[in-house]
């Protein structure tokens, strides 16, 4: 299904107040949201906040965002990838298709962050300090697994 049309079946289910399940693809979001996991957005009930994982259509070629929240300055919303150096820009209130609600990962619900992990985006420790760490840590588990396994 093109992104074009993924982003118009979302769209509908959403204006009829429903939730909108999908897996999600790329790893714009890791460790916090995976490629895969299953993601639930909500319809806005109310005005979206910091921390917020927002679904939006892409401004340029119109496929869907799901990006968090890391600046809001009246009713316009800074996005960004929590594994991305640059943010997407801002939208408006009305341009934000809903709010991540849960994720799934290996059917069980996660937790994906949200005011701290926002917070640590903006200031830019996540992706200069945070997930460097992390990858750190993980590559040399997996290297030591290995070499205890022998």
């Amino acid at each position: 299904m093109s992104g074009e049309n993924f982003a118009e079946i979302m769209e509908s289910v959403l204006k009829k107040n429903a939730d909108f399940k999908f897996t999600a693809k790329g790893y714009s979001m890791s460790p916090f949201i995976k490629d895969l996991d299953i993601l639930i957005i909500s319809p806005l009930k109310k005005n979206p906040g910091f921390g917020d994982v927002a679904a939006v259509k892409n401004k340029v070629n119109g496929f869907i965002i799901v990006h968090r929240i890391i600046f809001k300055y009246k009713n316009k919303f800074l996005l960004k990838g929590d594994n991305l150096k640059s943010c997407d820009g801002f939208y408006y209130r009305e341009e934000i298709l809903g709010i991540v609600s849960s994720v799934f990962r290996n059917n069980k619900k996660i937790w994906f962050g949200k005011k701290i992990i926002g917070f640590l985006s903006l200031v830019k420790i996540l992706n200069f300090v945070i997930l460097p760490c992390l990858r750190f840590v993980k590559q040399n588990f997996l290297y030591l697994k290995k070499v205890l396994k022998k």
